[in-house]
């Protein structure tokens, strides 16, 4: 009888012992309860903070003679944009100037960084993020375009700012055109458009754009080397390998055109100096390069830019231009494996 109690003691512990398994029982007394997690995130500022922090930094712009046209927060972050619209100290008056604008990069930490223009537009980066990440990093940017206009205006200049510990800050480095961003090559380091050479063709009234000068330049490609962004990185080589195949498409063109006569070449003009730069950064002799660049201008002429643009000095020749481009003083890639003729 003693027996039999005994093994149904031990069977009861044994189905006791089972339960406490499958519900992933712990017999450690140093247990944490399930409403205290061992690890807990730490707590962020509450946007109560943030709204007092934005209404105080309004405050003071208001004071100041500024209208406030538009609040963006940040998303994930404790910061704000705020734009304004107003007169900066020297505008000239208001019959004759139609005002400014201003923006206030403000987070609940660090200062409040101000750019004031004519016009501050904020652009957006692709896919119509406020954030840019310009390095490849996952840092996080903001580009500013600043246009300022007197009897004419500007072309915009870029400026960037940069969130960083709950900081804005502008930044130190920043790509020449921070919105011609690519990332051709899929390597997650987005590469930038970057001139590498301007011609000048003739002076210019308005007719010709901002710099009263008709001209036609050629792009090459800058990206992020982890400590600047350089011009001369071995990674740009198969990228400007696809950007001379792309010029000598557009020469090829120009070469066939049956109507040159009459026709300001621009396009030939274009597409000979970018055969031209291209192939002397991918290692070709200077002489290789502009021989291929006087075949696309072959039957082509400046002089009816005269005419289609009312420039205001004589067009210089292809004999002038194709000097100029020899001149051109362009970036050194790395010597490459496979020459490129």
């Amino acid at each position: 009888m003693a027996s039999t109690s005994r093994s149904a003691q031990l069977l009861a512990l044994s189905a006791l012992a089972a339960l406490a398994a499958l519900a992933g029982c712990s017999s450690s007394p140093r247990r944490q309860p399930a409403s205290a997690p061992a690890s807990r995130p730490a707590s962020r500022p509450s946007s109560k903070a943030l709204d007092q922090r934005i209404a105080a930094v309004i405050a003071k712009a208001r004071a100041a003679g500024w209208r406030v046209t538009a609040t963006i927060r940040v998303p994930g972050a404790q910061a704000a944009l705020i734009t304004y619209k107003g007169r900066r100290a020297g505008d000239p008056p208001p019959s004759v100037f139609v005002g400014s604008q201003r923006l206030d990069a403000m987070a609940l930490a660090g200062d409040v960084v101000t750019a004031m223009a004519t016009e501050v537009e904020v652009h957006r980066a692709p896919g119509g993020k406020l954030l840019w990440d310009l390095r490849g990093d996952g840092g996080a940017q903001v580009v500013l375009g600043l246009t300022e206009c007197g009897a004419n205006c500007s072309d915009p200049s870029f400026q960037v700012l940069e969130l960083a510990g709950g900081r804005w800050a502008r930044a130190k480095k920043k790509p020449e055109c921070p919105t011609c961003i690519h990332d051709h090559d899929r390597d997650q380091v987005p590469e930038f458009d970057a001139t590498l050479l301007v011609l000048p063709i003739a002076d210019c009234t308005r007719a010709c754009g901002n710099s009263y000068m008709l001209e036609v330049s050629v792009n090459g490609l800058e990206s992020w080397d982890g400590a600047k962004y350089s011009r001369e990185l071995a990674r740009l080589v198969p990228l400007y390998r696809a950007k001379l195949r792309a010029a000598r498409a557009a020469a090829s063109k120009a070469r066939a055109a049956r109507a040159k006569k009459g026709i300001c070449p621009l396009k030939a003009l274009e597409a000979a100096a970018a055969v031209a730069v291209y192939r002397r950064l991918l290692g070709a002799p200077w002489t290789a390069a502009l021989a291929e660049a006087d075949a696309v201008m072959k039957g082509h002429t400046t002089a009816p830019c005269r005419k289609r643009y009312g420039v205001t000095s004589a067009p210089k020749p292809w004999s002038e231009l194709r000097t100029l481009i020899a001149q051109a003083r362009l970036p050194r890639l790395p010597r490459v494996a496979k020459k490129t003729k």
